[in-house]
Protein backbone atom coordinates (compact mmCIF):
# COMPACT_ATOMS: atom_id res chain seq x y z
CA UNK A 1 0.00 0.00 0.00
CA UNK A 2 1.30 3.46 -0.86
CA UNK A 3 0.19 6.93 0.19
CA UNK A 4 -2.06 8.45 -2.50
CA UNK A 5 -0.40 11.86 -2.17
CA UNK A 6 3.06 10.36 -2.67
CA UNK A 7 1.88 8.45 -5.74
CA UNK A 8 0.48 11.67 -7.20
CA UNK A 9 3.62 13.69 -6.43
CA UNK A 10 5.88 11.05 -8.01
CA UNK A 11 3.47 10.67 -10.94
CA UNK A 12 3.21 6.93 -10.44
CA UNK A 13 0.77 5.09 -12.61
CA UNK A 14 -1.30 4.48 -14.53
CA UNK A 15 -3.90 4.48 -11.72
CA UNK A 16 -6.77 2.02 -12.11
CA UNK A 17 -10.03 2.28 -10.17
CA UNK A 18 -11.69 -0.93 -8.97
CA UNK A 19 -14.97 0.08 -7.36
CA UNK A 20 -14.13 2.66 -4.71
CA UNK A 21 -10.45 1.67 -4.55
CA UNK A 22 -7.60 3.05 -6.66
CA UNK A 23 -4.50 1.01 -7.37
CA UNK A 24 -1.41 0.78 -9.56
CA UNK A 25 -1.24 -2.64 -11.18
CA UNK A 26 1.72 -4.81 -12.19
CA UNK A 27 4.28 -2.73 -10.31
CA UNK A 28 7.89 -3.60 -9.50
CA UNK A 29 9.06 -2.92 -5.94
CA UNK A 30 12.68 -2.97 -4.72
CA UNK A 31 13.26 -3.45 -0.98
CA UNK A 32 17.00 -3.39 -0.40
CA UNK A 33 18.42 -6.20 -2.56
CA UNK A 34 14.96 -7.78 -2.97
CA UNK A 35 13.07 -7.23 -6.23
CA UNK A 36 9.36 -8.10 -6.35
CA UNK A 37 7.49 -7.89 -9.64
CA UNK A 38 3.87 -8.07 -10.72
CA UNK A 39 2.51 -6.39 -7.58
CA UNK A 40 -0.66 -4.35 -7.25
CA UNK A 41 -0.16 -1.24 -5.10
CA UNK A 42 -3.27 -0.03 -3.31
CA UNK A 43 -3.50 3.76 -2.97
CA UNK A 44 -4.57 4.99 0.45
CA UNK A 45 -4.68 8.36 2.15
CA UNK A 46 -2.22 8.04 5.04
CA UNK A 47 -2.91 11.48 6.51
CA UNK A 48 -3.12 10.01 10.02
CA UNK A 49 0.59 9.15 9.87
CA UNK A 50 1.30 12.81 9.08
CA UNK A 51 -0.79 13.94 12.04
CA UNK A 52 1.18 11.51 14.22
CA UNK A 53 4.41 12.97 12.73
CA UNK A 54 5.46 9.50 11.59
CA UNK A 55 7.50 9.37 8.38
CA UNK A 56 5.57 6.43 6.93
CA UNK A 57 4.35 6.70 3.36
CA UNK A 58 3.51 3.08 2.63
CA UNK A 59 2.85 -0.33 4.13
CA UNK A 60 4.40 -3.72 3.25
CA UNK A 61 1.71 -6.36 3.50
CA UNK A 62 1.14 -10.08 3.59
CA UNK A 63 2.39 -10.90 0.07
CA UNK A 64 5.97 -10.59 1.32
CA UNK A 65 5.23 -12.81 4.34
CA UNK A 66 3.45 -15.41 2.20
CA UNK A 67 6.44 -15.75 -0.14
CA UNK A 68 9.28 -15.76 2.41
CA UNK A 69 10.07 -16.72 5.98
CA UNK A 70 10.41 -13.23 7.49
CA UNK A 71 12.52 -12.46 10.57
CA UNK A 72 12.28 -9.03 12.22
CA UNK A 73 15.23 -8.25 14.49
CA UNK A 74 14.08 -5.21 16.45
CA UNK A 75 17.39 -4.75 18.28
CA UNK A 76 19.54 -4.77 15.13
CA UNK A 77 16.84 -3.03 13.07
CA UNK A 78 17.03 -5.46 10.18
CA UNK A 79 14.62 -7.74 8.33
CA UNK A 80 15.87 -11.13 7.13
CA UNK A 81 14.19 -13.12 4.35
CA UNK A 82 14.57 -16.82 3.66
CA UNK A 83 12.95 -19.13 1.16
CA UNK A 84 10.75 -21.59 3.09
CA UNK A 85 12.66 -24.52 1.57
CA UNK A 86 15.99 -23.31 3.03
CA UNK A 87 14.77 -22.03 6.41
CA UNK A 88 15.94 -23.84 9.55
CA UNK A 89 14.58 -22.66 12.88
CA UNK A 90 16.91 -21.75 15.73
CA UNK A 91 16.58 -24.54 18.35
CA UNK A 92 16.62 -21.87 21.07
CA UNK A 93 13.50 -20.20 19.66
CA UNK A 94 10.06 -20.76 21.19
CA UNK A 95 7.51 -22.02 18.69
CA UNK A 96 3.89 -20.86 18.48
CA UNK A 97 1.13 -22.17 16.20
CA UNK A 98 -0.28 -19.55 13.84
CA UNK A 99 -3.88 -19.40 12.75
CA UNK A 100 -5.20 -16.86 10.27
CA UNK A 101 -8.07 -14.43 10.19
CA UNK A 102 -8.28 -14.11 6.43
CA UNK A 103 -4.62 -13.40 5.63
CA UNK A 104 -3.74 -11.96 9.06
CA UNK A 105 -1.68 -14.00 11.59
CA UNK A 106 -3.18 -14.80 15.00
CA UNK A 107 -1.71 -16.37 18.16
CA UNK A 108 -3.21 -17.57 21.45
CA UNK A 109 -2.14 -15.62 24.54
CA UNK A 110 -2.89 -15.61 28.25
CA UNK A 111 -3.62 -12.56 30.39
CA UNK A 112 -4.32 -12.09 34.08
CA UNK A 113 -6.75 -9.58 35.58
CA UNK A 114 -6.68 -9.98 39.37
CA UNK A 115 -7.58 -13.63 40.01
CA UNK A 116 -9.16 -14.02 36.58
CA UNK A 117 -7.34 -15.48 33.59
CA UNK A 118 -8.44 -14.89 30.00
CA UNK A 119 -6.96 -16.33 26.80
CA UNK A 120 -7.55 -13.89 23.94
CA UNK A 121 -6.69 -14.69 20.34
CA UNK A 122 -4.57 -11.74 19.21
CA UNK A 123 -3.73 -10.68 15.69
CA UNK A 124 -0.02 -9.86 15.32
CA UNK A 125 0.25 -6.25 14.18
CA UNK A 126 3.86 -5.23 13.46
CA UNK A 127 2.63 -1.71 12.69
CA UNK A 128 1.12 -1.13 16.13
CA UNK A 129 3.24 0.78 18.66
CA UNK A 130 1.17 -0.43 21.65
CA UNK A 131 1.43 -3.70 23.60
CA UNK A 132 -2.12 -5.08 23.34
CA UNK A 133 -5.45 -3.64 22.21
CA UNK A 134 -8.55 -5.74 22.90
CA UNK A 135 -11.75 -5.52 20.86
CA UNK A 136 -14.64 -3.84 22.63
CA UNK A 137 -17.00 -6.88 22.60
CA UNK A 138 -14.31 -9.16 24.07
CA UNK A 139 -13.46 -6.72 26.87
CA UNK A 140 -17.14 -6.12 27.64
CA UNK A 141 -18.20 -9.76 27.60
CA UNK A 142 -15.27 -10.76 29.82
CA UNK A 143 -16.05 -7.88 32.21
CA UNK A 144 -12.59 -6.32 31.84
CA UNK A 145 -13.79 -2.70 32.01
CA UNK A 146 -13.63 -1.03 35.42
CA UNK A 147 -15.19 2.14 36.80
CA UNK A 148 -11.78 3.75 37.32
CA UNK A 149 -10.36 2.98 33.88
CA UNK A 150 -8.78 5.89 32.04
CA UNK A 151 -10.03 6.74 28.55
CA UNK A 152 -7.81 8.45 25.97
CA UNK A 153 -8.19 9.36 22.31
CA UNK A 154 -5.66 8.11 19.76
CA UNK A 155 -5.27 8.31 16.00
CA UNK A 156 -5.78 5.17 13.93
CA UNK A 157 -4.46 4.69 10.40
CA UNK A 158 -7.74 4.15 8.59
CA UNK A 159 -10.42 6.13 10.40
CA UNK A 160 -8.79 8.81 12.54
CA UNK A 161 -9.32 9.45 16.25
CA UNK A 162 -10.86 6.70 18.39
CA UNK A 163 -11.37 6.31 22.17
CA UNK A 164 -9.27 3.69 23.98
CA UNK A 165 -9.64 2.49 27.57
CA UNK A 166 -6.59 1.50 29.66
CA UNK A 167 -7.33 -1.82 31.42
CA UNK A 168 -5.86 -3.10 34.69
CA UNK A 169 -4.08 -6.16 33.29
CA UNK A 170 -1.57 -7.61 35.75
CA UNK A 171 0.37 -9.64 33.24
CA UNK A 172 0.48 -11.23 29.82
CA UNK A 173 2.13 -14.57 29.08
CA UNK A 174 3.67 -15.54 25.74
CA UNK A 175 4.98 -19.08 25.99
CA UNK A 176 7.76 -19.07 28.60
CA UNK A 177 7.80 -15.26 28.98
CA UNK A 178 5.58 -13.30 31.34
CA UNK A 179 5.34 -9.50 31.23
CA UNK A 180 3.96 -7.72 34.31
CA UNK A 181 1.78 -4.63 33.84
CA UNK A 182 2.06 -4.84 30.03
CA UNK A 183 -0.15 -1.83 29.24
CA UNK A 184 -3.33 -3.34 27.81
CA UNK A 185 -5.96 -1.15 26.17
CA UNK A 186 -9.39 -1.82 24.73
CA UNK A 187 -11.40 -0.04 22.08
CA UNK A 188 -13.79 2.32 23.85
CA UNK A 189 -16.61 1.64 21.38
CA UNK A 190 -17.60 -1.25 19.08
CA UNK A 191 -17.36 0.96 15.99
CA UNK A 192 -15.26 -0.30 13.08
CA UNK A 193 -12.32 -2.53 14.02
CA UNK A 194 -13.27 -2.11 17.67
CA UNK A 195 -16.29 -4.31 17.12
CA UNK A 196 -14.64 -7.20 15.25
CA UNK A 197 -15.29 -10.67 16.66
CA UNK A 198 -13.11 -12.78 14.36
CA UNK A 199 -10.17 -11.99 16.68
CA UNK A 200 -10.12 -10.71 20.26
CA UNK A 201 -7.55 -7.95 19.72
CA UNK A 202 -4.07 -7.15 18.45
CA UNK A 203 -0.56 -7.52 19.87
CA UNK A 204 1.91 -4.83 18.87
CA UNK A 205 5.54 -3.79 18.93
CA UNK A 206 5.75 -2.74 22.57
CA UNK A 207 5.92 -6.49 23.31
CA UNK A 208 7.31 -7.79 20.02
CA UNK A 209 10.39 -5.54 20.23
CA UNK A 210 11.74 -7.69 23.07
CA UNK A 211 12.19 -10.53 20.59
CA UNK A 212 13.69 -11.62 17.35
CA UNK A 213 10.40 -12.49 15.63
CA UNK A 214 10.16 -15.00 12.76
CA UNK A 215 7.01 -15.55 10.71
CA UNK A 216 6.78 -18.82 8.78
CA UNK A 217 3.44 -18.71 7.00
CA UNK A 218 4.22 -21.84 5.00
CA UNK A 219 4.34 -23.96 8.18
CA UNK A 220 1.85 -21.76 10.08
CA UNK A 221 4.39 -21.06 12.80
CA UNK A 222 5.73 -18.08 14.75
CA UNK A 223 9.14 -18.23 16.46
CA UNK A 224 10.29 -15.92 19.26
CA UNK A 225 13.88 -15.56 20.43
CA UNK A 226 15.07 -13.39 23.30
CA UNK A 227 16.76 -10.60 21.37
CA UNK A 228 18.62 -9.22 24.35
CA UNK A 229 20.23 -12.43 25.50
CA UNK A 230 18.91 -12.00 29.02
CA UNK A 231 15.86 -12.92 31.02
CA UNK A 232 12.98 -10.66 30.11
CA UNK A 233 10.92 -8.82 32.73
Amino acid sequence: MIDAEVAKTLKLGPVVRRGAQERIENATVNIGPLRMTGLDLTLWSLDNFRRQKREIRGVIGCELFEKYVVTIDFQKKVILLKAPSTFRRNPAASEFPLTFDGRLPVIQTQMKFGQRVVRPRLMIDTGASTAVILRHPYARENQLFGSGDKTTTSETVAVGARPFVTLSAQEITLGRWTFPNPGVEAYGTPAGAGGYRSTDGVIGNKLLEHFRVTFDYSRRRLYLEDARGAKLP
